[in-house]
């Protein structure tokens, strides 16, 4: 402009690219401080979804990790016997893998929330749904340390104050299913 190359209204809209271009920049320099994913627990990761260059917006599941510090298993109680479940009761767990075994367990974590009460916030108005129950997530600790892989399958039985002496039934009961286990198999 001092030389009269070229004209004012060319520079300035340059110059506005040239500010633009360096606000891409922290922007870009912003984003890559927040790429380090972390795992809150030790595990490992058997299907990976992110790859380098691969773009992910906040909450985006990118991997599934499987923990392999402790044996938890997420069992679905019906709703209308989880009044009676309480962190801290003792359970039994049998598993279509280990056919004629009853694990010991102990119930850890109620799940607050079920699949149908989660939905994806935004400004529509939800209509009416499906009122049907669907199960609730508690989680138990099996008391055996063995090898679990991710997606094994069984039944659980969680010991109740309020069934007493009805235990004993679902005991015998359990035990006929993981005998039939064998079947199967």
């Amino acid at each position: 402009m001092k030389k009269q190359a070229g004209r004012v209204g060319d520079v300035q809209k340059y110059d506005a690219e040239v500010k633009s271009l360096r606000a891409q920049v922290v922007k870009a320099k912003q984003d890559l401080e927040f790429t380090d994913v972390s795992a809150p627990v030790a595990g490992y990761i058997p299907t990976l979804l992110l790859r380098e260059g691969t773009w992910v917006n906040a909450g985006q599941p990118l991997l599934r990790l499987v923990e392999d510090s402790d044996n938890y298993i997420a069992v679905q109680i019906d709703q209308v016997n989880l009044r009676h479940v309480k962190v801290g009761q003792q359970s039994e767990v049998i598993l279509k893998l280990y056919p004629g075994k009853v694990f010991n367990a102990e119930v850890v974590n109620i799940v607050q929330a079920s699949q149908g009460g989660l939905w994806n916030p935004s400004s529509d108005v939800k209509g009416a749904i499906d009122t049907t129950a669907t199960p609730i997530w508690v989680t138990v600790k099996l008391s055996d340390d063995i090898k679990l892989p991710a997606g094994a399958t069984g039944q659980a039985t969680i010991f109740t104050e309020e069934f007493g002496s009805s235990h004993l039934f679902r005991k015998i009961m359990l035990r006929m299913d993981t005998w039939l286990n064998f079947e199967k198999a």
